[in-house]
């Protein structure tokens, strides 16, 4: 199953780039090459057009590295470095004595687990910091990465609104007025879509710029909610991912200093003391359950697990919600589009909504295809009406999004 998600991960990088070349080609097209009024209209245009290929170019150069990009992968060097840093910590704050043995190790990959890495089913690799697998960078975005996600993301927002707002008069006539003709079909499509992005980047942008600030992780704030351990101050967080060159916040470069993961604050070294309120709960878990298999006694520790969040017990699997604000049992994930989080009561009907919705558009897809391609290609076909276009083109993004998220509910 790894394998072929892997293979199947090519296919949005491929879609991502093919959107890109879209949008440019109509925007160039229907804006930045067509006639001027006046040398004050052609002076903004020519700002315009330095602005919007300044845009494009920070955005394709941080997509091409947040693609190949070592997310932060946990290799033996990192394991090397990991276990100075740990040595070089505890003797510092004289707690050397208080360190355990063993260091956590991940169950999965069977090595050395540093605090705040997390693994990747999908990678089938341990990722310091990761923040989530990204499906359309075909990429874990972690450490070593997570700046030009940032980036990227920024950068093509500014994009795709500076196509909405210079387009939207031209769309509007060309949907309300007969025979205005303004935009093709092909660049009403490529506004629709531009539409779409600048709509779901905005919301990206806002909760990346909200954990930034906050030194927090996708997965983390899921754990921590707000309160998390590792908030030093915005000011010190944005330097910590972007470094102290002004240079470097604004182009996909790579920072004179390299961030590598360091233990700066007293929650990284509760863990590593293994103080009661930071025992490494998934080692006793799974500590716990072997026990159990191998049919043997084991004396469970006085006082059960609790949340930290709700202050209450926590079984074995169960996560917190910080959405919902409370834990659920084998929760899998909080879903915006239902409104609610997806967990051990509700997965079932989850999944097969996802292959019911995806079967539904498929079907529409597949029997109004001949329509849309004459309506698209042909002069003066009109089989189908804008309306039923738009339909058609948001039936194939959500098959596209159904098709990549079924493999993965199925594992």
């Amino acid at each position: 199953m790894i394998v072929l998600i892997r293979a199947v991960s090519v296919l949005p990088v491929l879609g991502v780039v093919a959107m890109i070349a879209l949008e440019y080609c109509v925007y160039s097209t229907n804006r930045l090459w067509t006639s001027t009024h006046g040398s004050w209209d052609l002076l903004l245009r020519v700002i315009e057009g330095i602005y919007f290929h300044f845009c494009l170019a920070c955005m394709s150069v941080a997509y091409v590295r947040v693609v190949l990009t070592d997310p932060g992968f946990v290799s033996e060097d990192v394991v090397n470095a990991y276990h100075d840093a740990v040595h070089n910590v505890l003797e510092a704050e004289q707690m050397a004595e208080a360190f355990p043995s063993g260091q956590p190790t991940c169950g999965r990959c069977q090595q050395v687990k540093p605090y705040r890495a997390h693994h990747c089913s999908i990678c089938d690799q341990c990722v310091l910091k990761m923040d989530h697998h990204c499906p359309w960078v075909g990429n874990c975005v972690g450490e070593r990465n997570y700046r030009f996600f940032y980036q990227f993301v920024v950068y093509a927002w500014l994009a795709t609104l500076t196509i909405v707002i210079t387009l939207a008069g031209k769309f509007k006539r060309t949907m309300f007025q007969e025979n205005s003709g303004e935009l093709s079909m092909v660049a009403v499509v490529a506004f629709i879509l531009a539409g779409s992005l600048t709509l779901s980047l905005t919301i990206f942008v806002a909760v990346h710029t909200f954990l930034m600030l906050h030194g927090t992780t996708t997965i983390e704030f899921h754990t921590y909610g707000r309160r998390s351990p590792f908030n030093r101050g915005w000011q010190r967080n944005f330097l910590d991912l972007f470094g102290r060159s002004k240079k470097d916040w604004f182009l996909p470069t790579t920072l004179s200093t390299a961030q590598h993961h360091v233990l700066f604050n007293a929650a990284e070294l509760e863990h590593l003391s293994h103080r009661p309120h930071t025992i490494d709960q998934d080692r006793r878990d799974s500590e716990i359950l072997h026990a159990v298999a191998r049919g043997k006694g084991f004396n469970f520790p006085c006082g059960q697990p609790t949340c930290g969040r709700c202050q209450q017990v926590k079984p074995y699997r169960a996560h917190h919600c910080s959405i919902c604000d409370q834990c659920v049992l084998k929760m899998d994930h909080h879903c915006p589009w239902v409104g609610n989080c997806v967990g051990e009561r509700n997965y079932r009907f989850f999944y097969q909504f996802v292959v019911y919705a995806w079967l539904a558009t498929l079907t529409i897809v597949i029997t109004l295809a001949g329509k849309f391609k004459r309506t698209m290609f042909q002069e003066n076909s009109g089989e189908l009406s804008m309306v039923a276009v738009v339909a058609f083109i948001l039936a194939g993004s959500l098959t596209l999004s159904l098709t990549i998220l079924w493999p993965s509910t199925r594992s």
